[in-house]
Order: structure tokens, then C-alpha cells, then sequence
């Protein structure tokens, strides 16, 4: 997909404008704001990298990268106008790389300055019970049709309180904002949202488990490479054993196994 598949995959729409919350004729200074102030609820500095919930994790780093990718198409005059002009942004139609996200968390950080938890707790103070927050939520209910399972999964909460966001829903069906749907009615019942949190605190206590095996074995270096060079050395074992059994029972021999091992 390409960057404005990925907009309306994640926000709703295909505009770039109304994902950064700004209007067709803002300029530099305000943009570069509304940047900031929108990127900093799905900022990859918010999470560590032992966070449990990497499902989570994985949505605000896409988002991420897709409020930067419009902000640079936007911030740059020339681009700006052939979006302007053709509704074009110049991509080919493929998904952002692991080359794409580092270039845009370098290039976040060579616009502003590092993010502390101060600055994390400081934005949560504000944007917890604003309507800006509001908006965040009738998007994502709509976006998922009601079903809590994903729209925590889609809208940025440092308390991860759930119960709040489900009162936040019931008044906004209340005021004929929203349109009550039964997966809202079975997804937000007490007992669905206990086992959510359940399941939360079971995630982070293994991840944590795991967390010691690794350091207790390979020290206290980058742990994000560790995590990676563990799961590089899995998906390298998987792809012998895989081509182990097509060799033994298939006929194919090794190199037919390690290709099917990739897909």
C-alpha cells in the first residue's frame, strides 16, 4: 500500500490535511506545531523496548511514520503544490521500510528536541478528556465499528483506561453522535473488559520474564538489537527445519524448504 492507503487504513481518510488537523492554507510555523502535537501521541520514544502490548507498539509506530510522511510532503513547497494541485504525493505504491522509519524519527529529532516522560505526562495532562481526544475516539469507534478489542488498540492513552473510553463512547451515543452497534454493547461488557486487563498484566509479566532470560544471558547491551538478533536466530532455525522436512519427505531438497520458509 502506499502512503494514502496507509492514511485511510489508520485515520479514516486520504487526506493529509485533516490528519495533521489543519487547514488547507496553514503555514510553516503552525504546521510544524500541529506536527508535533500529533506525532507525540504515537512517538516511539512512548515505549520501551520490553512494552508487552506490541500490537499496540506496532500501530503508533505506523501512525507515526504516516503523520510524518505527510508533514515532510506538506512542509516541502513543491510537493506541497502537486498534492495540492493532483492529489498526488509521489510514492509508488509500496509500504514504508525500516530505512523509512529511521529517517523519519531522525528527522523528528532534528525538528525537536528529545522527549522526556515530563513532556510525555505533560501532553496527556492536557489532551486527556479534551475534544481533541473526543475526536480520537468517535474516529476510532466508527473505524472499528464499535469493538473495543481495537479501538484501544487505536486511540493513544497513557493510563490505558479503558473504562474511561467506553463512558467517553456512551456519551457520545447518548448526544446521537455515535450509533450504539452490538459490538460495542458485547465488547465493553464488565467481564470483556476484566479480561482485557488480565490479559495485559499476563503479557507483561512474560515479557518481563523474558526480558531477564536475555539479559541474563547476553548482558545489559542494546536490548532492542538483542530482541532482534534472538528473532533473526529463530526465523533462522525455522527456515533449517522447515527445509529439513521438505528434504526428508517432500523430495524438493533444502533450497525448495528455505523458500517457503520466507512466505
Amino acid at each position: 500500500m502506499g502512503l494514502l492507503d496507509d492514511c485511510e487504513s489508520h485515520f479514516g481518510t486520504r487526506n493529509l490535511y485533516e490528519i495533521l488537523h489543519v487547514e488547507k492554507d496553514i503555514d510553516a510555523k503552525k504546521l510544524k506545531k500541529a506536527y508535533y502535537t500529533q506525532s507525540l501521541k504515537w512517538h516511539p520514544d512512548r515505549f520501551s523496548s520490553d512494552d508487552a502490548d506490541e500490537t499496540k507498539k506496532e500501530v503508533a509506530t505506523e501512525k507515526f511514520q504516516i503523520l510524518s510522511r505527510a508533514y515532510e510532503i506538506l512542509n516541502d513547497k513543491g510537493s506541497r503544490a502537486l498534492y495540492d494541485e493532483t492529489g498526488s504525493v509521489g510514492d509508488d505504491g509500496e509500504g514504508m521500510s525500516e530505512e523509512d522509519f529511521e529517517r523519519c524519527v531522525k528527522m523528528w529529532r532534528g525538528q525537536f528536541k528529545k522527549v522526556t516522560k515530563e513532556d510525555i505526562d505533560a501532553f496527556f495532562t492536557t489532551y486527556t478528556g479534551s475534544e481533541e481526544e473526543k475526536s480520537d475516539v468517535k474516529a476510532a469507534y466508527e473505524k472499528c465499528k464499535g469493538d473495543m478489542d481495537k479501538i484501544v488498540e487505536h486511540v493513544p492513552s497513557e493510563d490505558n483506561d479503558e473504562e474511561r473510553l467506553v463512558s467517553i463512547i456512551k456519551e457520545l451515543i447518548e448526544e446521537g453522535e455515535l450509533k450504539e452497534t452490538k459490538k460495542f454493547k458485547t465488547s465493553s461488557a464488565p467481564a470483556k473488559v476484566e479480561a482485557r486487563k488480565r490479559k495485559a498484566v499476563e503479557e507483561a509479566k512474560e515479557a518481563e520474564k523474558e526480558l531477564k532470560k536475555i539479559k541474563q544471558k547476553e548482558g545489559d547491551g542494546d536490548l532492542a538489537a538483542l530482541i532482534l538478533r534472538r528473532q533473526g536466530e529463530r526465523a533462522n532455525q525455522a527456515t533449517s527445519f522447515l527445509a529439513g522436512l521438505e528434504e526428508k519427505y517432500g523430495g524438493g531438497g533444502a533450497k525448495k524448504g528455505a523458500k517457503k520458509a520466507k512466505k
